[in-house]
């Protein structure tokens, strides 16, 4: 079966240099994403946006070192985002080895 995925995202400090990787999970219903994502400010910087979309359930989780991917914890009242060891967890509950 052929799947695909279109995503447009509106970044004005950042470039996506390339994706590094991209599996569909969990029968077709999950994406993961590994992107190389350089920043634009002051400090010129690459780092990675690994991202994980469940269209079933209409969840992102998400991982990078820039703070503009953080989310808003409406339960919390604070930004966050998850940590490496959180989003690796989440990899392996969708049947990807955590070691990617």
């Amino acid at each position: 079966m052929y799947r695909q995925f279109e995503a447009n995202f509106y970044l004005p400090r950042f470039t996506i240099e390339k994706v590094e990787d991209e599996r569909w999970l969990s029968n077709g219903s999950v994406i993961y994403l590994n992107v190389k994502v350089k920043s634009h400010d002051s400090m010129q910087s690459v780092g990675s946006l690994k991202m994980i979309y469940d269209f079933h359930r209409g969840e992102m989780y998400t991982s990078s070192p820039f703070t503009i991917f953080r989310f808003w914890n409406e339960k919390n009242s604070y930004q966050a985002w998850l940590s490496e060891p959180d989003f690796k967890a989440i990899l392996t509950r969708y049947g990807l080895d955590s070691g990617r």
